[in-house]
């Protein structure tokens, strides 16, 4: 973000309120929402499982921008999917 506004011609006096309380949500709420889970599934968890969970973000970041933009889902997309899915059950079995 820095870097962009240090080399792109910026307009913030044209970010609406919606567009801030956006931007605050995005990057204070999600990544606090996202360590205080991640430290709990460490306090729960050995580190060794709860890096596992890692694995699967990518999974539920495909999907939700699949439902929630429309976004399309391709065949290699979909076996992507179904690897990385097989990958994080095997990790979990051994």
């Amino acid at each position: 973000m820095v870097v962009g506004l240090a080399i792109e011609t910026t307009h913030l006096d044209k970010v609406t309120t919606t567009g801030w309380a956006l931007v605050f949500y995005g990057t204070v709420i999600q990544f606090c929402v996202a360590y205080v889970s991640w430290f709990a599934a460490l306090a729960r968890l050995p580190a060794s499982v709860a890096a596992i969970g890692t694995m699967a973000v990518p999974v539920i970041g495909v999907v939700a921008s699949a439902i929630a933009l429309s976004e399309p889902l391709g065949p290699g997309q979909i076996a992507a999917l179904v690897f990385t899915l097989a990958a994080v059950v095997l990790a979990t079995r051994s």
